[in-house]
């Protein structure tokens, strides 16, 4: 190999190294705890949940959670290492450990991790007729995961930049007049969808002082551009309506090396539905010193400590309340005397 190419190559090796350091370094700084690989061992069984899944529509996602249950009472979550498949890839498949719908009809979701096995029945339909965007429940659904309309942003009383969202899409009908008609109708360009603003300033494609807020791998991302492309459709979202989310698990005792737990959120609606928006819905962690969450509900604990994770979506929120404990060499409960019923409880609780 000629001097010149070990050069270019020695110097492409230090500059991907340096990234790769400067990249932990960052995380470091920010208190991001790092996501070690999980101990399976040996599980007495294995859950899924949810149990049972209904994609009606071409839009419909499931996400899954795999819980590992030991003989010792203690639980995991093998998400993360669970092998995903499905009976019939006709009907639906697994992407990136996400099912998605392939054609109507009914199979079983399979999930196989530590010698054991679960199933989840499936049943997909309306794969035949076309989806469009809903206005509440996906396009300012995906504003507010990306944080447009929140206080601090375009969600603010005077807005930035001169355009204006109400809060967390509080006023749907103010919001589509922004989006539609004002600015020229550039916001949301019929015509030329990708060369919408709202596609174009927060992908930083075009000078925006909030930075870089929205990627084509977001999830946000197909429900802007569909949505514009659709003809910025609005009517017809009365006819449905959410009612409650529901975040699973509500709570959970995990212990080191268990470090992380992944969040799978529901939106249920008032036809009976249930659709799945984990993806879209925002979390936030009240001690990020002990546990931080990602924009996909994955929990990942830093420092043994309770945390108590927020999701939100839209006008909802429910909390998950997850505990990290950690063995500490030699100690032993001292049985302390209760003085009252609210010390029984504590110290149940400690125990």
């Amino acid at each position: 190999m000629a001097r010149g190419c070990r050069r270019v190559l020695l110097l492409s090796g230090l500059v991907l190294l340096t990234a790769a350091v400067a990249g932990e370094e960052k995380k470091r700084s920010l208190g991001i705890p790092a996501l070690e690989p999980i101990a399976v061992g040996s599980p007495a069984r294995i859950s899924l949940y949810p149990t049972e899944l209904r994609l009606a529509g071409t839009r419909q996602r499931g996400r899954l959670v795999i819980t590992g249950h030991y003989e010792d009472g203690a639980e995991q979550d093998l998400t993360r290492v669970a092998e995903l498949s499905s009976a019939d890839t006709r009907v639906a498949r697994i992407e990136d450990g996400v099912l998605l719908p392939t054609g109507d009809g009914r199979t079983e979701v399979i999930a196989s991790v530590g010698g054991r096995e679960v199933s989840a029945a499936v049943t997909v339909s309306k794969q035949r007729a076309t989806e469009p965007v809903s206005f509440l429940y996906g396009t300012l659904a995906a504003l507010t995961k990306q944080g447009c309309n929140s206080g601090g942003c375009h969600g603010s009383p005077s807005g930035k930049g001169g355009f204006r969202l109400s809060l967390r899409g509080y006023d749907p009908v103010l919001d589509s007049v922004t989006l539609e008609r004002e600015h020229l109708n550039r916001r949301t360009n019929r015509f030329a969808p990708l060369e919408s603003l709202l596609l174009l300033k927060p992908m930083a494609r075009v000078p925006h002082g909030g930075g870089v807020r929205l990627k084509e791998s977001d999830a946000a991302y197909p429900l802007l551009s569909d949505w514009i492309a659709e003809g910025g459709r609005v009517a017809g979202d009365d006819n449905l309506r959410c009612v409650s989310i529901e975040v699973f698990p509500r709570e959970r005792v995990l212990h080191f090396p268990a470090h992380s737990q992944q969040l799978v959120v529901q939106a249920h609606f008032s036809d009976g539905s249930v659709r799945d928006i984990t993806d879209l819905a925002v979390y936030s962690s009240s001690e990020d010193a002990i546990a931080k969450v990602d924009d996909r509900g994955l929990v990942v604990a830093g420092d043994a400590g309770e945390v108590a994770v927020l999701v939100q979506f839209l006008e909802y929120a429910e909390t998950a309340r997850l505990t990290f404990l950690r063995d500490v060499p030699g100690f032993a409960w001292n049985d302390p005397p209760a003085n009252n019923f609210v010390d029984r409880h504590v110290f149940a609780k400690l125990r």
